[in-house]
């Protein structure tokens, strides 16, 4: 039953689920970057109640973060053969791909965040997914993409949107700021309530193999 609904298969190596799972990791890959980047650049000017995670001293980098969504997804790739769940793995890969990458040259090269070193793991590794999707869909064809519908578009759009909404912790910053991150959170929040149960529910039911 667990293999029916889920998908489930034994362990594999993990790969990406074709042209729309490249280009879903892209995608999240883009926005964990942009939106970090916007964060970091407001929190700047906080005030010192500005919220900062620390573990006994240690501040915990949204490095780690993007390394814990790394692992998560990977799993999943790794034992997931149902298309969807994998499109679903992928996004969330990007996203934690961009955390890790927007803090590499911070962590490992000793650069500061805005200096241009601190830049050059970004662009390397939107340039290999950029590519990689490029270079798939173009070999794969644009076939796969026609099997989207509207709850897989706009559950991918409700995960983006709750990434944004991160954006409200820098609210000591600007009014607006925090009020586009509450925007953000209760339209994620309304998106996944209807398109993301149907997304669900589709996964759950194997109808994307009947489809095909």
């Amino acid at each position: 039953m667990g293999r029916r609904w889920f998908g489930l298969k034994r362990l594999r190596t993990p790969g990406l689920a074709g042209p729309v799972g490249l280009s879903f990791a892209l995608l999240g890959y883009s926005v964990a970057v942009l939106v970090a980047r916007a964060f970091v650049a407001l929190i700047a000017h906080c005030t010192q109640s500005c919220p900062t995670i620390r573990i006994e001293g240690f501040h915990l980098h949204h490095f780690y973060y993007g390394l814990a969504l790394l692992m998560l997804s990977l799993t999943a790739l790794s034992i997931v053969e149902n298309p969807r769940t994998r499109w679903d793995a992928s996004l969330i890969l990007g996203i934690g791909a961009g955390l890790v990458s927007d803090e590499m040259g911070l962590i490992f090269l000793g650069a500061r965040y805005w200096d241009q070193a601190s830049f050059v793991p970004i662009f390397l590794s939107g340039l290999v997914l950029g590519s990689a999707a490029v270079y798939t869909t173009y070999s794969q064809g644009v076939s796969d993409f026609r099997l989207l519908d509207k709850p897989d578009v706009f559950t991918v759009l409700s995960v983006l949107l709750a990434v944004s909404g991160f954006l409200y912790f820098t609210r000591p910053f600007r009014v607006f700021v925090a009020a586009g991150a509450v925007v953000s959170w209760i339209a994620a929040v309304f998106l996944m309530s209807i398109y993301g149960r149907k997304h669900l529910l589709k996964i759950l039911r194997g109808q994307f193999q009947t489809e095909r």
